[in-house]
């Protein structure tokens, strides 16, 4: 199944990590498919762009990870 979410925070992420966690008891695969960029020149890349992305990038990728670990199979 698919789940959807707004990754740009950790709130979205941990909504995301409850929503697996009620359809099932087990993780077999996470896949981190989430990523935006920012159109603009790096000289003129503006620091609240960069914020965004590596929000999105980055930390939803960890925070996701760590919030699902326990249901991962080992």
């Amino acid at each position: 199944y698919f789940v959807t979410a707004d990754l740009a925070n950790k709130a979205g992420c941990v909504d995301l990590c409850k929503k697996v966690k009620e359809k099932t008891d087990r993780l077999t695969i996470l896949i981190n498919n989430s990523g935006a960029t920012w159109g603009a020149a790096y000289d003129e890349f503006p620091e609240s762009g960069w914020d965004k992305i590596y929000a999105l990038n980055v930390k939803a990728m960890f925070y996701t990870t760590v919030g699902l670990l326990a249901k991962a199979d080992s």
